[in-house]
């Protein structure tokens, strides 16, 4: 099944990442013509170039960055397009000399890259948008850090299926669903947020607390099981509602 949308399932783990501060260590990687896995490979591509990784501190460890540039190259069928279609589960690795992947991922930033990138389905070729993509925080190592700025040589664009197409039976036949398992993740998901934003609340106040620090480590683990779950809700009317309860977490970490 596909997922409502790509955004809400990468808020839950970019979300963990409360705020960077710079740092020193950063390498270069050009590229040429970059492989994309996924639908949107006939419509997108990365503009080729030299991309620089940079590493900094973030809150709870190291983390890399990198800003990449995409453009449009065929222009998408715009019958096609609803209210929910977007370029889902869109994720990016580093690849070193041989062209094998080094076990680290990258997905956009935040809510605001995620909308850069579904702009793309409306651009007319040649269009262009750049794109900041962070490692995820939970598979973040110093040893994976330090093998990517080493041997980091290229890159690739491992998922990027296009989601919710009108013309997906799932989605014209939801009006009359009950909303299915869209219920529960909404119920587990409502109760997530308000627990992240009490979790926020705390860390504003006791940044240094260690009690705040062995805290974020649970709520880590939720983030990742709800990733997960999101696959379950297939029904389009619950994503207003879910996006509410990402503004408010959005809202929380603003000011950090």
């Amino acid at each position: 099944m596909k997922k409502i949308t790509s955004i809400l399932g990468l808020t839950l783990m970019t979300a963990m990442i409360l705020v960077s501060c710079g740092g020193s260590d950063k390498t270069i990687v050009t590229v040429d013509k970059v492989s994309i896995i996924g639908d949107s490979k006939d419509y997108i591509a990365v503009v080729p170039g030299a991309y620089e990784i940079k590493k900094s501190t973030g809150t709870f460890g190291e983390e890399l960055s990198l800003s990449i540039k995409f453009k449009v190259t065929t222009s998408f069928d715009q019958s096609k397009i609803g209210e929910y279609t977007a370029i889902g589960s869109l994720s990016l690795q580093i690849i070193d000399g041989s062209g094998s992947p080094i076990n680290l991922d990258f997905s956009p930033s935040g809510v605001a890259d995620w909308d850069k990138i579904k702009s793309l389905l409306k651009g007319k070729p040649g269009d262009e948008v750049t794109v900041l993509f962070k490692s995820k925080a939970m598979s973040t190592t110093e040893e994976v850090i330090a093998e990517v700025l080493k041997n980091g040589k290229g890159i690739e664009i491992t998922r990027a299926d296009i989601i919710n197409l009108v013309t997906n039976p799932i989605i014209d036949n939801s009006a009359n669903s009950d909303g299915g398992d869209c219920k529960q993740f909404y119920s587990d998901y409502e109760a997530f947020a308000e627990d992240y934003i009490d979790f926020i609340k705390k860390y504003k106040a006791h940044p240094s607390d260690p009690n705040v620090i062995s805290e974020y480590t649970e709520m880590a683990t939720k983030a990742a099981e709800m990733q997960d779950d999101l696959a379950t809700c297939t029904d389009p009317h619950y994503a207003p509602k879910l996006m509410k309860l990402t503004a408010k977490i959005t809202n929380a970490l603003s000011g950090i």
